[in-house]
């Protein structure tokens, strides 16, 4: 290998690369893809390369020693946490904002952790979001009592639902954190689990709960407007959903210094410096599973890579309905169509893991308009 320094470093020509951060970041030894698929010495292999995947790829390099392998099909890393330019101008793709990143707070720890604490934030400024609709202009940001008074100078005749709804979300946040580990134990199946309080709020509608709880259309509006963060709108999102992700940001919102991409690129470089690579342009066709456990990937062009451990980050639909293919795999798991969801637990080939989808907002100033 070689250092490269430089634009030209960083290909995009239609073959595999390694992984070769922006031009304002340090570079780091740029392979061919041949010389690192054909090693035989990877201890696991991770296919995509989002937040969730180099995290993980991060972490077993970092705290197990592992050397390990993240595939990327696309031409750049990072997932959501992707910038791209359109002449002067930089676009994130979805990292805007992220929540639970004060000092000692759990995506923090996470985040110093992968990254090795090389990985910066900075702290916006507390009204981080404004919401336009007919009738009114509201900012939001803070902690749960700035929240509550955001909320009452909009809907002050709605205390008692206002109450309700904030107490609902801060019990459905903390039982989520509970049943997510509980989910994600090493055994089969976990009947704790299947009992979580946490399900009494999941397998409702943000709308629904809402409106249990006596909430006006104007409050529903205001208290629901971070929809736009997860995906689906109140009447078909689940309420955990809502709850989750307004709970996460009360702890104030953080933009990684350098951008986005400046995510991927430290965990990249993370993982090169144990022995590990980040390679683009390398679509996975098919899990290699043998006697029930994982032996490897195929990819696209038929080239196989051999590892004890492999580890989807690329969704639990993809991964059942495309990357395995042996005899049998229908009985894993059958998904329904999923609109938005923060986290799907899954077994594969005996490896237990959850696929969390990253929580995330948007810049200084959110602004959201209907």
């Amino acid at each position: 290998s070689r250092a490269l320094t430089g634009a030209s470093a960083c290909s995009r020509r239609a073959r595999a690369v390694s992984f070769c951060p922006r031009v304002d970041e340090p570079i780091t030894p740029y392979v061919r893809a041949a010389s690192l698929l054909d090693r035989r010495d990877w201890d696991a292999i991770v296919i995509g390369s989002g937040v969730g995947g180099l995290v993980c790829a991060s972490l077993l390099a970092t705290r197990a020693g592992m050397r390990v392998l993240v595939l990327e099909r696309h031409y750049e890393p990072g997932g959501l946490t992707q910038t791209f330019r359109r002449r002067r101008f930089a676009w994130e793709i979805g990292v805007h904002y992220v929540g639970e990143l004060g000092p000692g707070a759990m995506v923090r720890r996470i985040f110093d952790a992968a990254s090795e604490r090389r990985l910066s934030w900075v702290r916006l400024p507390e009204l981080h979001d404004r919401l336009l609709a007919p009738g009114f202009d509201a900012r939001f940001g803070g902690d749960r009592a700035a929240l509550r008074a955001q909320l009452l100078a909009h809907a002050p005749d709605e205390e008692r639902a206002i109450d309700r709804l904030l107490d609902e979300i801060g019990a459905c946040a903390r039982a989520s954190i509970v049943h997510f580990l509980a989910r994600s134990r090493a055994a089969t199946s976990d009947a704790s689990a299947d009992r979580s309080p946490f399900l009494a709020w999941a397998d409702r509608t943000a709308a629904e709960v809402m409106a249990a709880a006596g909430a006006s259309r104007r409050l529903a509006a205001l208290l629901g407007y971070t929809w736009t963060n997860y995906g689906a709108p109140p009447a078909r999102a689940s309420f955990a959903g809502l709850a989750i992700t307004t709970h996460h940001y009360l702890g104030g919102a953080f933009y990684p210094i350098g951008g986005g991409a400046r995510i991927a690129s430290t965990m990249a470089r993370t993982i090169a410096e144990h022995g590990g690579a980040v390679v683009v342009r390398a679509a996975v066709d098919e899990i290699l599973v043998s006697g029930g456990l994982a032996r490897g990937v195929r990819l696209a062009g038929g080239r196989e890579v051999s590892a004890p451990v492999v580890i989807s980050d690329a969704g639990a639909r993809a991964t059942f309905d495309h990357l395995l293919r042996e005899p049998g795999r229908e009985s894993f798991v059958a998904l329904p169509p999923l609109s938005a969801a923060t986290s799907l637990p899954a077994d594969i080939t005996g490896l237990r893991f959850s696929l969390m989808r990253a929580l995330q907002g948007i810049r200084s100033t959110t602004l959201q308009q209907f």
